[in-house]
């Protein structure tokens, strides 16, 4: 075969294989639109899966990032929500969520204090304006909840947090 033939060959295979891969793309393209294909997932979902990566997050060895993740979650599970349960428990643990993640926040920058000299008694600076920015946002999410909360069985959750 000449030179020619072959290459006119493999240039034939990969546009072929190309439309293929195409038309194979293009077809599953639809397969969740308006959610209502394969991948819907309900907001019970949504707040069971992060209720499970809060509960299997290491008491010492968490990051921020896994709490932002968790945080995201909940907030797309509150959002899409219906049933005024899964609201207010999603709620209860957007702000549970947001005071841990301050708390880790604090502990972080305490190990980053600038120390200022020149004065009479030396000390440290801390940055804490993240940690001020997280709590306001559990106190908003507090203030959500004590604004709407309709169910009665986890009344006693909400006074432990409320007191939090």
């Amino acid at each position: 075969m000449p030179h020619f033939q072959i290459v006119f060959l493999r240039f034939f295979k990969v546009i072929a294989y190309s439309f293929c891969a195409f038309y194979l793309a293009l077809s599953l393209h639809g397969c969740a639109a308006g959610k209502q294909g394969l991948l819907s997932i309900t907001p019970q979902q949504y707040f069971y899966s992060a209720k499970e990566k809060l509960e299997s997050i290491d008491e010492r060895n968490y990051g921020v990032t896994e709490l932002d993740e968790i945080v995201r979650i909940l907030e797309s599970g509150e959002k899409d929500a219906k049933s005024g349960e899964i609201i207010d428990k999603s709620r209860l643990y957007l702000t549970l969520v947001h005071t841990l993640k301050a708390r880790k926040q604090y502990f972080s920058n305490r190990l980053k204090g600038q120390y200022i000299a020149n004065r009479a008694e030396p000390f440290y600076f801390l940055d804490v304006k993240p940690v001020l920015e997280t709590l306001r946002t559990a106190k908003k999410w507090l203030r959500a909840c004590e604004a709407a909360f309709k169910t009665k069985s986890l009344s006693a959750d909400f006074e432990l947090v409320k007191a939090m």
